[in-house]
């Protein structure tokens, strides 16, 4: 029997093992980067993006609609905007330049609206026109 089964420390740093072998194999990242558990993506896929990042590979990430950032926030989650509108309930200002995700996601990793399926398209056609970010 593995000795991760029944260790949930064991399990969880053999997934985190298994999980960025698997990125180093891969020669780009499909990301799925909807809200997850509240306003903003899930925490170990925003990981993984980054360690692609950094090791040179195309990411291509996958929302579910159009609008900035902001925009997305208040039509999903609006509880988390404060009475003004421009600040969250914590009284931080909610990042507006115009992209779907914070910079740090935007920026480096273009970000396609639909799904898995269309991130994927996007992808090939990026290998056909032979494009460098």
């Amino acid at each position: 029997m593995p000795a991760h089964i029944g260790d949930p420390a064991g399990q969880a740093e053999w997934i985190y093992r298994a999980n960025i072998g698997l990125i180093e194999r891969a020669d780009a990242v499909l990301a799925n980067l909807d809200f997850f558990r509240g306003p903003e993506p899930d925490s170990g896929t925003c990981f993984e993006v980054g360690y692609a990042v950094a090791k040179g590979k195309p990411v291509f990430g996958y929302i579910p609609e159009h609008g900035s950032f902001a925009q997305r926030i208040r039509e999903r989650h609006p509880q988390a905007i404060g009475a003004d509108g421009v600040l969250d309930v914590h009284g931080w200002s909610i990042e507006e330049f115009g992209l779907p995700l914070n910079l740090m996601l935007s920026v480096p990793a273009p970000l396609v609206v639909g799904d898995a399926r269309a991130a994927l398209v996007q992808l090939v056609r990026w290998r056909a026109d032979g494009s460098d970010r």
